[in-house]
């Protein structure tokens, strides 16, 4: 950077065009990301969290699912700093497992749905992921390149998990004919989301983080000019984001937010 350009910065000249209700400095806190849910709960635990095709989830629901599946993922051997990646479409086991993967100290890693197989063993080889989560729709493609990848454990769940009845029974229906040409995936390192978060004790290990040091999120850029590349999050990049955002598009705390982007995509951009 030349001196016209940090005597440019050093002014600080964008600052005049911040809306009144945005200040110069901001506070952060000094805490994990999964902080944010805790004080959700705390504040709104019987208000609605989550709602997919009319099934509706609140803040003290995700809160336990999450602590049940961080249990799983401490149980299966995941440690803090380990990834566990995604290849969900926007859906409740994508929150829930979201923050239970926070909870247990790992490190999300999303990837979109629609990657080629290619893609995928790339990314899950640069991570060195050890678990995916994947919809059961996807998992030929995992299987293909498992063995390329440190991948260990798969946990297989379905888009239609959380589909009201009868919903549940049409997509089931429909769906018939996919699931009897792939059958239900078995075996060691197999299993089943809605199993973990009904019977898993949410009994979880509460693991130190160190807000500023720990990643919360290893997400792949898009790759339009290259090779995509892993971003390092940590737990306080991503709190500082949401407090600004507070700022930037102000809403009344515990009001309903209609998601029109999806969820990997939102951590990639």
């Amino acid at each position: 950077m030349n001196e016209e350009n940090i005597n440019t910065f050093n002014k600080k000249i964008w600052l005049k065009n911040y809306p009144e209700r945005v200040p110069v400095n901001l506070e952060y806190p000094d805490k994990p990301l999964y902080y944010i849910l805790e004080n959700a709960v705390q504040k709104y635990p019987n208000r609605t969290a989550l709602i997919f095709f009319g099934t509706e989830i609140t803040f003290k629901e995700l809160d336990l699912l999450s602590s049940r599946f961080a249990n799983f993922l401490q149980k299966a051997g995941i440690k803090k700093g380990d990834r566990v990646s995604f290849l969900l479409p926007n859906s409740p086991q994508y929150v829930i497992a979201f923050w239970g993967i926070l909870k247990a100290g790992a490190c999300v890693n999303s990837m979109n749905p629609l990657y080629t197989e290619r893609e995928l063993q790339e990314m899950l080889s640069d991570s060195e992921a050890k678990m995916i989560v994947a919809m059961d729709a996807l998992y030929p493609r995992i299987k293909n390149i498992q063995s390329q990848t440190k991948i260990e454990n798969v946990v297989i769940t379905s888009i239609g998990d959380y589909f009201p009845n009868p919903l549940k029974t049409i997509f089931k229906i429909k769906d018939f004919s996919r699931r009897i040409k792939q059958g239900k995936p078995e075996g060691k390192g197999i299993f089943y989301f809605k199993e973990i978060v009904e019977k898993i004790d949410p009994g979880f290990s509460p693991v130190e983080i160190d807000p500023e040091k720990d990643l919360a999120v290893l997400q792949y850029t898009g790759g339009t000019t290259g090779k995509p590349k892993g971003v390092m999050l940590t737990h306080k990049n991503i709190v500082a984001n949401t407090v600004q955002l507070q700022y930037w598009f102000p809403m009344e705390e515990g009001k309903k937010l209609l998601l029109d982007l999806s969820l990997f995509s939102i951590l990639e951009e």
